[in-house]
């Protein structure tokens, strides 16, 4: 059994995603990731950022296709996949480096809020699903109001099915009784 090296790495898309292949061949994009250690100096009280890693992602098929339709440059994100070495050759000389093959990409949550859209068909081939709407320019937008109608509008055609938007004043109280509601007990 050959071993892989999967891995788990956030950052920042620090270039917009790339189509490669040809038309008609297995969907593929790429992207560069900028992923920089941030750390608590104890010395000087201050958080300070550490040298950024930058690295080549790959993706394929459905994954590559919705990646195209909604990461964009500058968006922070957490990737999952087996780290790989490209090899080439230039000027007859051998070269590598490294690169993630994508089994997973999402937007990170911790930095902001988004927004899923499920596309229709179950796959990632064209074929008029809902993400597609939104990347055609019918406005996919997340509410940041309270109440049942928060959530996905701006006119998507797409239905809140019960996703509420964010209250960026909710106290510890309210989070308490929501984590009750929903049967969690919260931590001691």
């Amino acid at each position: 059994m050959a071993q892989q090296s999967q891995i788990v790495i956030t950052g920042n898309v620090g270039k917009e995603p790339v189509r490669l292949g040809v038309q008609g061949g297995t969907p593929m994009c790429t992207f560069r990731l900028a992923s920089t250690r941030s750390f608590w100096n104890r010395r000087t009280g201050q958080w300070q950022e550490g040298n950024t890693t930058w690295i080549t992602v790959k993706a394929f098929r459905s994954l590559a296709m919705n990646i195209m339709q909604s990461v964009k440059k500058g968006d922070p994100v957490i990737v999952v996949g087996d780290l790989i070495t490209d090899v080439w050759e230039r000027d007859g000389a051998q070269r590598s480096s490294m690169a993630i093959e994508a089994s997973h990409v999402g937007h990170d949550l911790n930095r902001g809020a988004g927004a899923f859209v499920r596309n229709q068909n179950g796959g990632g081939s064209s074929n008029g699903g809902d993400a597609e709407r939104a990347a055609a320019g019918n406005g996919l937008g997340v509410g940041m109001g309270n109440g049942p109608d928060a959530g996905i509008g701006n006119g998507s055609g797409i239905p809140n099915n019960g996703v509420h938007g964010m209250n960026n004043d909710a106290s510890d109280e309210e989070f308490g009784s929501m984590e009750n509601e929903s049967g969690l007990s919260p931590s001691p």
